[in-house]
């Protein structure tokens, strides 16, 4: 009979490590989605930003009648 349990606690084992080690990998890719959805937000809003500061840029010039320099904002800008 102690042959059984112990064969049932090394099966037991092998199966918890397995757990453990699929639920670590899961964690990681949960992870993973996570971070890459922030880093798409981020790049987004760092292209939002550079449109607007170029935008602005290209209204100041035009203000200050410096044509070629407000093309050169309306360029970047797109």
């Amino acid at each position: 009979m102690a042959a059984a349990s112990e064969i049932y606690l090394s099966f037991f084992l092998v199966y918890r490590v397995n757990w453990l080690w699929m639920r670590a990998l899961w964690d990681r890719w949960k992870e993973e989605v996570q971070l890459l959805k922030c880093k798409q937000e981020w790049t987004k809003n760092f292209f939002e930003n550079k449109v607007r500061f170029w935008t602005g840029r290209k209204a100041a010039m035009l203000e200050k009648g410096q044509a070629g320099l407000a093309c050169y904002a309306r360029c970047m800008a797109d």
